[in-house]
């Protein structure tokens, strides 16, 4: 499937959804995605998970999701109860320094640092964040303890999650983390971690640092030649911009390509690939200062993007959350 057929058929996909399931308590979540992986890069899609996510909090059954096939059901309720004392199915997130603090940050670079260097080699951790004021905060925190326990950070800075997935594969990072709250408002934050292959973290490693959060055992820390280094790796999210305009089969060329970056992780990023497809790209919500992500903006509050194609006459129109690992499509009627 192109990429043009994958956009097509997202886009009926999405505006079926929507007209069959218009309940204000759903919310239609559309993850692209490499296998069963929720944090590959967007455009490069092999397989499309659709979730409907019950809002009300607390444990999942599957009365809840009786309108939709059994294997979903069971599926649904397995990310709703895998939940850690601090992580849940989207990583550590709260309230920055109230329900999430530097210094739980501090300590998960501690624990990564020394587990992936355990067998005596220098580990190598690969950091993203989105546009918080906060997630400077965290990427300073979660930086320190990870030289403190002799590994190597490389900071991709304002970057998606996708990206951040992508470059810990294929340059072979022993874990990579993004720093963001996906959706949520900017006084929020999180910390995803992301294996060596792109992967959300395993469950029995995310056990192993709320172990060492909850204070169970003592990392030791690393002295003089073993300290580890901060590395600058923007040409890594600079190499997954290429990657994505890799995937375009055919161009864009004559086609008005609206976008909404959510004041968000994508705000560098998106028009950047639009325009090298050969799109006129028009851009809303591109100028993040820290306190204005997902506000009234991106994939949260479609309304937006729907009256921009519409007023500017644009072909098709994309939609992305905070970190950009959620994209809405709307079509030239602002469907």
């Amino acid at each position: 499937m192109t990429v043009d057929h994958t956009v097509f058929f997202l886009c009926k996909l999405i505006s079926s959804i929507f007209a069959t399931h218009h309940s204000a308590v759903w919310r239609v979540q559309v993850c692209l995605c490499f296998s069963h992986n929720l944090y590959l890069p967007c455009c490069g899609i092999f397989s499309v998970y659709i979730f409907f996510i019950y809002q009300n909090r607390g444990i999942y059954t599957g009365e809840q999701f009786d309108h939709v096939s059994r294997p979903l059901q069971n599926e649904l309720v397995r990310l709703g109860n895998s939940m850690g004392k601090y992580f849940g199915t989207d990583g550590f997130r709260g309230e920055a320094n109230k329900g999430l603090t530097a210094d739980h940050a501090y300590k998960i670079g501690r624990f990564l640092g020394w587990y992936y260097g355990r067998e005596g080699k220098k580990a190598r951790i690969v950091i993203g964040k989105d546009t918080r004021r906060s997630s400077y905060m965290f990427e300073y925190s979660l930086v320190g303890g990870i030289v403190a326990s002799g590994a190597d950070a490389y900071l991709m800075h304002v970057t998606t999650t996708p990206s951040v997935a992508y470059i810990a594969r294929v340059d072979e990072f022993d874990c990579g983390i993004m720093i963001s709250a996906s959706h949520n408002p900017f006084y929020d934050n999180g910390i995803k971690l992301i294996n060596g292959k792109g992967e959300k973290m395993d469950e029995g490693t995310i056990a192993e640092v709320e172990k060492y959060l909850d204070g169970e055992f003592e990392v030791p820390f690393a002295h003089r030649e073993n300290i580890g280094c901060t590395i600058d790796y923007v040409s890594g999210r600079n190499r997954y911009i290429g990657y994505l305009i890799s995937l375009g089969v055919y161009s864009f060329r004559g086609i008005t390509v609206a976008l909404d970056c959510a004041n968000g992780a994508s705000w560098n990023i998106a028009k950047a690939v639009f325009d090298a497809l050969g799109a006129k790209t028009l851009v809303i919500n591109n100028h993040p200062d820290g306190l204005n992500i997902n506000n009234n903006a991106g994939s949260t509050h479609i309304e937006g993007l729907q009256k921009f194609v519409v007023e500017n006459g644009c072909d098709v129109g994309f939609a992305y959350d905070g970190d950009a690992d959620r994209c809405l499509c709307v079509d030239e009627k602002g469907n």
